[in-house]
């Protein structure tokens, strides 16, 4: 709908458009399992949130705040996946914290455990987790540094 109202637009007013219109969608989609912030608090259990899903979008907000940030500079690329970066941390905190399995009636985790043990993972697992969005963030910096050089080259 978007894209068909910007149609008739001036070029420039189309992109801001559309721009505003994706960095909007965007953003709702990041935040949208935090939706379930008041179940994990109330049930001590982070079951509703997606453990995958949270890991892809720590990766991928990692990859587009730093591309659009360091090597583009587009706000329309950096702003929505850094918001998107602090949701996922977000969520992986909660994950960490509460666990994933389903709480039992008592609030509590399974096997009374909780946090990262509660949901299955080992803290070394979650651990190399945080280790390798660290290294991710660190070899994305790194190109950014790269990339600008060899354009010069080109030129």
């Amino acid at each position: 709908a978007v894209v068909a109202a910007a149609i008739p637009l001036p070029a420039a007013t189309a992109q801001l458009g559309i721009g505003y219109g994706g960095v909007a969608v965007c953003t709702i989609m990041f935040g949208g399992p935090l939706a379930a912030i008041q179940t994990v608090l109330r049930d001590k259990s982070a079951h509703s949130l997606p453990l995958a899903y949270t890991l892809a979008g720590v990766a991928n907000c990692t990859l587009w705040t730093s591309y659009g940030a360091f090597i583009i500079h587009d706000p329309f690329v950096w702003a929505p996946n850094s918001l998107g970066l602090v949701f996922s941390l977000s969520q992986l905190g909660l994950i960490a914290r509460f666990g994933t399995r389903p709480a039992d009636g008592t609030g509590a985790a399974p096997g009374g455990g909780s946090g990262a043990m509660a949901s299955g993972l080992a803290p070394a697992t979650v651990e190399a987790a945080g280790q390798a969005a660290a290294k991710t963030v660190a070899a994305t910096t790194a190109a950014a540094d790269v990339v600008p050089a060899q354009a010069k080259k080109i030129q």
